[in-house]
């Protein structure tokens, strides 16, 4: 059965708005690798600092440069850093280029939670100095944990001391505000719960 005129026409403009897509994309990281050789070229002057200085604008900012939810609700999250035990960021000028925020008991437990770099920036070492700021804060308490947002991330904190808790799981409930949202998030406890059911078959076969 031969496709219509009308079915081809359809077909090619599809491929063309895929092509479009990818040439997009491949533009968007040649500007990202164009702008870190500039700063690397004109040498970059990162200062770090405790204090919450950031405003919501400058949140939102960094978190949608690496594609994260969070910065799709700029009020709640500028809120959740304000309310925070320990936000410790980096800035290159004014331009807030990273943070890694923390939660603590003030005496046994630190959580380390969103540690991100601006893609412009990654690569020169932001991250691992921000984790090292927490490292020296919270010497003194028992634990500091972390749960990556990503798996693929984990080497990263085995590179900085961290070690991956023998029979742990990571567990989550997600209360979403919006059906966008919420289906994201439906999605990653699908993935966990098949992880979770996969270990538990392997435990009665043993």
């Amino acid at each position: 059965m031969r496709l219509g005129d009308a079915a081809l026409s359809g077909i090619g403009a599809a491929h063309g708005a895929v092509r479009k897509t990818k040439a997009a994309r491949r533009d968007a990281r040649w500007e990202n690798t164009k702008n870190r050789k500039q700063k690397e070229e004109m040498g970059m002057n990162i200062t770090y600092t405790d204090e919450k200085k950031f405003t919501k604008e400058q949140t939102q900012k960094l978190f949608l440069s690496v594609g994260w939810v969070s910065g799709e609700y700029p009020e709640r999250l500028h809120k959740a850093l304000m309310g925070s035990s320990t936000v410790f960021s980096a800035w290159d000028g004014g331009r807030l280029v990273g943070l890694v925020r923390v939660l603590d008991d003030t005496e046994m437990t630190a959580y380390m939670h969103y540690v991100l770099v601006d893609p412009e920036y990654q690569g020169h070492g932001i991250a691992g100095h921000l984790v090292g700021m927490v490292k020296e804060k919270y010497r003194d308490y028992l634990y500091i944990e972390v749960m990556p947002e990503e798996s693929k991330n984990a080497t990263f904190y085995q590179m900085h001391g961290f070690h991956i808790m023998e029979d742990g799981v990571a567990m989550q409930i997600c209360n979403p505000g919006e059906k966008r949202w919420a289906r994201r998030s439906h999605a990653l406890r699908v993935g966990r719960c098949r992880l979770e059911i996969g270990w538990r078959m392997e435990c009665m076969r043993l």
